[in-house]
């Protein structure tokens, strides 16, 4: 089964544009400061709104690509359901989820018209979840376009991360970025596109990550040998956002892929060019490389890894048919 993208947008803190933000590995990008209430500056990318919590922000920060998006009447949204991917509200219990549905639904009641919308709580792997549930709703019904939403933003998170020391500042000159995002695609089935080849899931804590990490590629690799012709991964898009732990991960495990690397495999670290945006980046990656091999500066097979902040992994393999 192949999939085209359509009426996408992407707002990132550190980038005026959608085509800017798809392309953000071949331009020139300023590294934007942000100065604190305690006058330090760091580098981080927030849009100028003022919000009470984060919840506010995130419907502030939906509503303009709302509103483009209905004003554009490109899109039935009674015939076509809505996967929202979201931060991981659901690990403790399910009241913070049922406070962000119940928010979303009363601001953007128009994006609720069809039964099959739902939600996925998952952080940034909570894109290998939803092309699963959008690839079985497609085979089993009548439904032939998901639209995908994922928004996220860590400017209500910015003094905490401060006093764990995980943001670049003048005395540390490493870590993360703090920003904010919002994207949305359609995907749809189509004869040529990008082919989801293999996808599986895990959950796992901070302690048992880098196990976690090490048995999804244990899995990638058997299948490549076995169902691939012991395939070569081309391009492997990390989820590198300039934290030691999320790199460890991936790295220590990284022996279980040589045989499938090649001299000229490209190693993708799009996060550490975009800043932190949460849960958005593990769409933002698909649709970066959906873009690239539209656009022919990809070929071959494209690993994603997608490491959410507090319990869940994924990889996503895909290869690419052309387009309609």
């Amino acid at each position: 089964m192949s999939f085209v993208l359509s009426h996408s947008v992407l707002k990132l803190g550190i980038t005026p544009d959608s085509d800017s933000a798809l392309a953000i590995d071949l331009l020139p990008i300023s590294l934007p400061i942000y100065t604190t209430e305690s006058g330090l500056q760091i580098p981080a990318a927030f849009a100028e709104l003022q919000s009470d919590n984060k919840l506010d922000r995130i419907i502030k920060l939906l509503k303009p690509v709302i509103e483009q998006i209905l004003a554009e009447s490109k899109i039935d949204f009674n015939i076509t359901p809505i996967f929202w991917l979201l931060p991981e509200l659901a690990i403790e219990d399910n009241q913070q989820l049922i406070e962000w549905a119940g928010q979303l639904k009363t601001h953007f009641p128009e994006l609720f018209g069809h039964a099959k919308t739902q939600f996925f709580p998952f952080g940034s792997s909570a894109i290998v979840m939803a092309l699963g549930a959008m690839q079985t709703i497609i085979a089993s019904s009548d439904v032939t376009t998901v639209c995908f939403i994922a928004v996220d933003s860590y400017f209500h998170e910015l003094d905490t991360l401060l006093e764990s020391n995980v943001c670049i500042t003048p005395e540390t000159g490493r870590g993360i970025m703090p920003s904010e995002a919002v994207a949305l695609t359609c995907i749809s089935q189509s004869s040529q596109g990008l082919n989801i080849e293999y996808a599986k899931s895990d959950r796992a804590t901070v302690w048992q990550l880098n196990k976690s990490v090490d048995a999804l590629f244990y899995d990638i690799a058997n299948y490549l040998k076995s169902s691939m012709n012991n395939g070569v991964i081309n391009q492997f898009y990390t989820p590198s956002n300039g934290l030691d732990n999320t790199s460890d991960a991936w790295i220590d495990a990284y022996g279980r892929l040589s045989g499938h690397m090649s001299r000229t495999t490209q190693l993708k670290q799009i996060g550490l060019l975009s800043g932190e945006v949460g849960c958005v980046s593990g769409l933002y990656h698909f649709m970066h490389l959906y873009h690239a091999y539209q656009h022919g500066y990809i070929t071959g097979n494209t690993l994603q890894l997608t490491i959410s902040e507090r319990l869940y992994q994924a990889v996503n393999l895909y290869s690419w048919t052309g387009k309609d």
